[in-house]
């Protein structure tokens, strides 16, 4: 998963491989992100091409200071190639019981494509 910022809109952008062994992680990872920092959904949908398929999921948030706790909260759990660290995968399951968050999330993203 890789995530960007863009500091002047407060917006943090997630985008997950498709079929990304982790996805189920890494899309409760950023509900948990949405629910903890009251991060507003700007954009979820999906970009594709003949290679490569990705889920993206734009939140929006208060002010500067809280994307920069969305970025602390990421540097410290996620690893260098974006996966959800191993002893913070408790917090995703208190977050989102059942996972029937992140899955609507999916859901959402699936709606809208992007070619």
């Amino acid at each position: 998963m890789d995530v960007t910022y863009d500091n002047s809109k407060y917006i943090a952008s997630f985008d997950v491989g498709a079929y990304d062994a982790e996805l189920g992680d890494k899309l409760a990872f950023i509900y948990l992100v949405k629910m903890k920092f009251d991060g507003e959904e700007v954009f979820a949908g999906v970009s594709a091409n003949k290679e490569f398929k990705s889920l993206l999921v734009h939140l929006q948030f208060n002010d500067f200071t809280v994307l920069s706790n969305v970025k602390a909260l990421c540097q410290r759990n996620l690893d260098g190639e974006g996966r959800v660290k191993s002893d913070y995968k408790g917090a995703l399951d208190a977050a989102d019981p059942g996972r029937r968050g992140s899955g609507a999330l999916k859901e959402r993203a699936k709606m809208n494509r992007l070619l």
